[in-house]
C-alpha cells in the first residue's frame, strides 16, 4: 500500500483553513473521515490523499495550489524529516537525509542525491502515480517545499539550473 503520513496531511488542512475554507467540507468532498486524522501516526492511503488534494484544488480554484502551498514551508511541515533537514550543517547533508528518511512521511517516492562535479542533482522517483489532476500540484508542492527548506539551510538563494519533470509543462510559466 502506498501512503502519506497524516502529519503531512495536517499541513494541507492548515493551509486550507488559512485560506478561509472549511476543512470539514473538504474532507466530506473527498470522502475521508476526520476521525482517521486524529492519530498523527496513521498512514493515509495515497488514493485518499490525492482525493483530498483534488478537492482542495477545486475548492480554492488555485491553478498553482501546490506551488503556493510550498512557498510557506517550515521544518515541521515535513514531520520529523523537516527537523532532521533543518538540523543539518550543509545543503548536501540535508539532501542526503531527505533521501535516506523520506519513508517517514510517505512511501510514494524515492529521493536521492547525485553529485556530478560542482553540480548536485536531486532525483525524485515516483513509486506510484494515479491519474488524478493533482499530480502536478503534488510535484510543485514537493519541489517548492524542498527549495524553501534548502534556501533556509543555505541561508541564501540557491541557484537551480534546471528542473525536469515527466509531465507536460503548464500553459503559463509566470508563477515559476
Amino acid at each position: 500500500m502506498f501512503y502519506i503520513s497524516t502529519s503531512i496531511l495536517q499541513r494541507l488542512l492548515s493551509y486550507i483553513s488559512r485560506k478561509g475554507l472549511n476543512v470539514d467540507d473538504l474532507l466530506k468532498k473527498a470522502n475521508v473521515e476526520r476521525s482517521f486524522l486524529a492519530d498523527l501516526d496513521n498512514k493515509l492511503p495515497l488514493e485518499d490523499y490525492y482525493s483530498i488534494m483534488d478537492a482542495a484544488i477545486e475548492m480554492t480554484g488555485d491553478n498553482y495550489f501546490g506551488l503556493h502551498m510550498g512557498h510557506g514551508a517550515a521544518p515541521g511541515d515535513l514531520s520529523i524529516l523537516g527537523y532532521i533537514m533543518a538540523s543539518c550543517q550543509t545543503v548536501r547533508e540535508a539532501l542526503e537525509k531527505i533521501g535516506k528518511y523520506f519513508a517517514i512521511i510517505g512511501s510514494t517516492q524515492k529521493i536521492y542525491l547525485k553529485i556530478e562535479g560542482d553540480d548536485a542533482k536531486l532525483i525524485w522517483e515516483f513509486m506510484k502515480e494515479f491519474p488524478n489532476k493533482c499530480i502536478k500540484h503534488c510535484i510543485d508542492l514537493g519541489l517548492s517545499n524542498t527549495y524553501k527548506m534548502i534556501s533556509n539551510i543555505a541561508n541564501k538563494t540557491v541557484e537551480i539550473k534546471e528542473v525536469w519533470v515527466k509531465a507536460d509543462p503548464p500553459e503559463d510559466m509566470s508563477e515559476y
